[in-house]
């Protein structure tokens, strides 16, 4: 997956779609999963428009998925990249945090993203490969790594204070606040339990726990 942001003279209609398209198609020739998202306007004097480019860059992640799917006869209403449906989670636990990490860990792997005044901005997955019961203190080395890679971006300080949002889904980082209060500084730790998350999304907690993506 990648994610980048893009800042394009103000348009609008036919224009802005044309514009977007020339901007969006060189970064994603080898993936017909591509989008482009209006997150705002500068506020400078020219007040050009602020975009998000993302896109799964390894279609064939997914193809065996979409061969069931349409062998099946099933309608695609769309695929999504987990951090931008991340936001609506975020909304309902945490809406008016000016800055957010989350960290989960999932059968894919560590999975951080980064909100601002609940807009998506980063996201990062890292292997979990860690011997077990070492994912806590594994997971707050990555948290760590990405209070550092924020700041080498300049989309966060490290003065700025961080708010951390644990999805615990599956209850097996009981000891990461542990471990954060020395790994990450200025930054607060909420821990969201399986059944918390299944109730913001109005979702059974089985499947939650069954598919935690």
């Amino acid at each position: 997956e990648d994610y980048r942001f893009e800042t394009l003279p103000h348009a609008s209609g036919a224009d802005r779609e044309q514009m977007v398209g020339r901007k969006l198609r060189p970064h994603y020739r080898n993936t017909p999963y591509s989008m482009a998202q209006l997150v705002g306007r500068d506020s400078e004097q020219r007040r050009d428009d602020r975009f998000l480019f993302c896109a799964l860059t390894n279609p064939e992640v997914i193809k065996p998925w979409l061969d069931v799917l349409t062998a099946a006869e099933q309608p695609i209403g769309g695929l999504f990249l987990l951090p931008l449906v991340l936001c609506r989670l975020v909304g309902g636990i945490a809406p008016k945090v000016a800055n957010l990490l989350t960290i989960s860990v999932l059968p894919s792997g560590i999975r951080l993203s980064f909100f601002r005044d609940g807009d998506f901005r980063l996201s990062r997955l890292s292997r979990a490969d860690a011997a077990p019961g070492t994912l806590a203190r594994a997971s707050s080395e990555e948290g760590s790594n990405t209070r550092l890679y924020l700041h080498a971006l300049r989309v966060a300080t490290l003065d700025e204070p961080v708010s951390l949002l644990l999805l615990d889904h599956a209850a097996q980082l009981g000891d990461f606040p542990q471990h954060f209060a020395s790994d990450i500084q200025g930054v607060s730790c909420e821990v969201v339990s399986g059944q918390v998350i299944a109730d913001k999304l109005k979702l059974t907690p089985g499947v939650v726990a069954g598919a935690p993506e």
